[in-house]
């Protein structure tokens, strides 16, 4: 039933970034590309919903949202094996080594937001300094690929200047509240109640916010143990 629980959260969750990416930009993506996992169902409604006020062919034949294998996906799989070694492997196995040794339980609600708590402003940091790397680095020339060489940011800022066309599609911001509100879960890092919680734990043990994967891994232990510590007390 957790698991169960977590995916729907995570298809609302990703709904959610999705509705604030579209406000943050100002606008629509021509179409976008995903797998038929179930994460995405609400994503495509809104993608779909939103795009059949424009008069392009892909909107007027409810074509915006593309549906494919994500091991057929070029670009992503190719992003992905980029994304590990800059940074994201360390983490993925840390979180697998805990895992392993019974330490936190992933079908665990609460375990999962103590881990949030503990580690998420040291992953956005991460992903950050990732993101920033990629955006900023130089693509290669290439004679047997359409895609433009220069540097992603000014790429995307100014695709004129690259020979490429900005495929932004406006939207009605009403509609895509209405939507985002039928969809959509406001995105908060921790349940409000267990991050009281854990702000309490926190000032009981005389400790502070992690600053680096071993204090974080060393706090959520500490707080995992003293909440089954109170648990038997009930």
């Amino acid at each position: 039933m957790a698991v169960h629980l977590v995916g729907v959260r995570i298809t609302f969750y990703i709904c959610r970034y999705f509705a604030d990416t579209i406000r943050h930009v100002g606008g629509l993506p021509r179409v976008v590309r995903a797998d038929r996992g179930t994460e995405n169902g609400n994503t495509d409604m809104i993608q779909n919903t939103l795009r059949s006020a424009n008069r392009d062919i892909r909107a007027l034949t409810n074509t915006t949202f593309m549906y494919g294998r994500s091991t057929s996906n070029q670009r992503i799989e190719s992003w992905w094996s980029r994304f590990k070694p800059a940074g994201m492997q360390a983490w993925i196995d840390h979180f697998k080594e805990l895992d392993n040794a019974g330490v936190i339980d992933t079908s665990n609600l609460l375990h999962i937001d103590c881990i949030r708590f503990c580690y998420i402003s040291l992953l956005r940091q991460e992903i950050l300094n990732i993101a920033i790397l990629w955006n900023t680095h130089h693509i290669r020339y290439n004679p047997h690929s359409a895609c433009p060489s220069g540097r992603p940011d000014f790429i995307y800022n100014f695709p004129d200047a690259y020979g490429c066309h900005n495929h932004i599609c406006h939207f009605d911001v009403n509609n895509l509240n209405i939507l985002a509100d039928l969809l959509a879960y406001n995105v908060s890092d921790v349940d409000a109640d267990n991050s009281e919680l854990f702000n309490l734990l926190l000032d009981e043990g005389n400790r502070q916010i992690p600053t680096s994967m071993e204090e974080a891994s060393y706090t959520l232990a500490y707080m995992l143990d003293r909440i089954d510590y109170y648990n038997t007390q009930i």
